[in-house]
């Protein structure tokens, strides 16, 4: 899992509905310390300072989110899933509650999908919610190690295992196109990878339910393991160092693979028909990991991962409140590396829009607001959103951004706000 939220920063109830403010600044470039410096004087030359740049050197407008035009009031403990229907209702997973929710913002009411359970039409650790044809939804069911059918009825049709007759390692989806295709990383384990070894090809592929068909499309750079040298055997730890420059990728609806990647910071797309394209890299500033930045990862790490033998009959659960002691989470701290510089975008603050424009989420330290760049669908950054402390964006519709605004007590609240025009 990776960090995502408001950086440990809860807004007071006062507030929560507070305008997102936008603002200009330079100061968001996060990177390695090449870029930084020639990207700054490059842009101080230029004349472009009072601007954020996109490319190398050409200014980007900076855009204001107006609302939020719609409020859920009921709060939420944690949201791993938003995906919007055709008519405008909002399907929304929540992991701590394991409750699936159709909310309709033009009658601000919402109602449960399903329950939690091992039965057919129930699901635990709700997680990812996935657009397929016909308007129907793919829930990732972690806990009960499935993937779940939801229809635009806001009903659970049909659940089956992660792991098809196909595919003996077993998927979990990261996208679908309008086909009903599913793409997934091929696990490390299932090829075969030495336990130390950084990630830097990670197979997508792609599985036809319809054929059983299994397509290697593209690599990615994955996760870095940590090294466990010098370190206690049974040590409290992370299975990937923090911080490490990782890729992330998105389907669009028509097979196309948008890919963002960590080295040099630009984004790729694999179209269809296997061309590929890419955009001009994004100049970023160098920013050193904190301390608090290390905690703050370590505490959502832990209450975002699923734990063996913690669920019902043994199965996968919440992480126990002893782990998440002061004690606990400086022990886990301790007994970890974490990469050096903050990489230039947090891979799972990645959003597609049905249009293709995309939200990527810089590495925000901790006790800053969160910063989104966004591109057009040939990968050309357009313009940036600043959100306020307390703040995230966890979707992107046709018409409507989705935030969640986090209180003083860790409860979050769905924001719905008029995406802007560029």
């Amino acid at each position: 899992m990776h960090p995502q939220g408001s950086n440990g920063q809860g807004a007071s109830r006062r507030d929560l509905y507070a305008p997102v403010r936008i603002t200009q600044s330079m100061k968001h470039y996060a990177g390695r310390p090449a870029i930084a410096l020639a990207t700054w004087a490059l842009l101080t030359l230029s004349g472009v300072s009072g601007a954020v740049a996109v490319g190398w050197g050409q200014a980007v407008p900076v855009v204001t989110l107006e609302g939020p035009k719609r409020l859920v009031s009921e709060p939420f403990s944690q949201i791993r899933g938003v995906r919007e229907l055709a008519d405008g209702r909002v399907l929304i997973s929540d992991w701590v509650e394991e409750r699936v929710s159709l909310f309709d913002p033009a009658t601000t009411t919402d109602r449960l999908v399903g329950g939690p359970g091992q039965g057919p039409e129930e699901y635990r650790l709700p997680e990812r919610l996935i657009g397929l044809p016909g308007d129907s939804t793919l829930l990732v069911d972690m806990g009960n190690s499935r993937l779940a059918v939801i229809g635009p009825d806001g009903v659970i049709h049909r659940a089956f295992s992660n792991r098809p007759a196909e595919i003996p390692y077993g998927i979990w989806p990261g996208g679908a196109d309008a086909g009903g295709r599913l793409y997934f990383v091929i696990p490390r384990w299932a090829r075969r990878m030495p336990p130390n070894a950084v990630d830097s090809a990670a197979p997508v592929a792609r599985w036809d339910p319809s054929s059983g068909q299994v397509d290697t499309l593209l690599t990615v750079r994955g996760i870095t393991p940590r090294s466990d040298a010098g370190l206690p055997r049974r040590t409290a730890g992370l299975p990937y160092v923090p911080f490490a420059l990782r890729d992330a990728w998105r389907v669009r609806a028509d097979g196309g693979v948008v890919v963002v990647r960590a080295e040099g910071y630009l984004v790729e797309v694999r179209d269809q028909d296997g061309t590929w394209r890419r955009g001009a890299p994004v100049p970023f500033r160098a920013q050193r990991t904190s301390a608090a930045d290390r905690e703050v990862f370590v505490r959502r790490f832990l209450a975002r991962s699923p734990i063996s033998g913690r669920g019902p009959n043994g199965g996968l659960g919440h992480t126990p409140t002893d782990q998440m002691t002061e004690a606990a989470v400086a022990e886990t701290i301790a007994n970890n590396e974490f990469a050096e510089w903050l990489p230039p975008f947090d891979p799972a603050l990645v959003w597609l829009a049905p249009d293709d424009e995309l939200w990527v989420g810089r590495w925000a330290q901790a006790g800053e607001p969160q910063v989104f760049d966004v591109f057009d669908r040939s990968g050309r950054r357009v313009h940036q959103v600043e959100l306020t402390l307390g703040r995230q964006v966890v979707g992107v519709g046709r018409e409507t951004v989705y935030l969640t605004n986090t209180d003083e007590d860790g409860l979050e609240y769905l924001e719905l706000y008029s995406r802007p025009s560029r």
